[in-house]
């Protein structure tokens, strides 16, 4: 509820030239099945990596990066650290569990 949902994920996509790779800690096996159905593009993600615990690795793995479009979360911060180009989109938070408001 917090985010965008994956229809919108799968549009911008589908409309851009480029190979996708998943920085997504705990990125759902069943959600990118679904989005790469959706856009019709394969979406990378990086086996054995643990990207909670091992940093370094995971900001490695970051700086081969062209391009980050991310939450405002660690793995954002870790990709500017890194002088990577990181996009961050904005997030409702709101102070009670209702849903999103308009």
């Amino acid at each position: 509820m917090q985010y965008a949902p994956l229809e919108d994920w799968a549009e911008l996509l589908r409309g851009t030239d480029a190979t996708f790779v998943c920085a997504q800690y705990g990125a759902r096996e069943d959600e990118i099945a679904a989005l790469e159905q959706m856009s019709g593009r394969k979406i990378l993600v990086p086996e054995k990596l643990d990207q909670k615990n091992e940093l370094d690795r995971t900001c490695a793995m970051l700086s081969a990066l062209d391009v980050l479009i991310s939450a405002p979360t660690a793995v954002s911060w870790l990709a500017a650290g890194a002088g990577v180009r990181t996009l961050k989109l904005p997030v409702w938070r709101g102070l009670d569990r209702d849903g999103p408001r308009p």
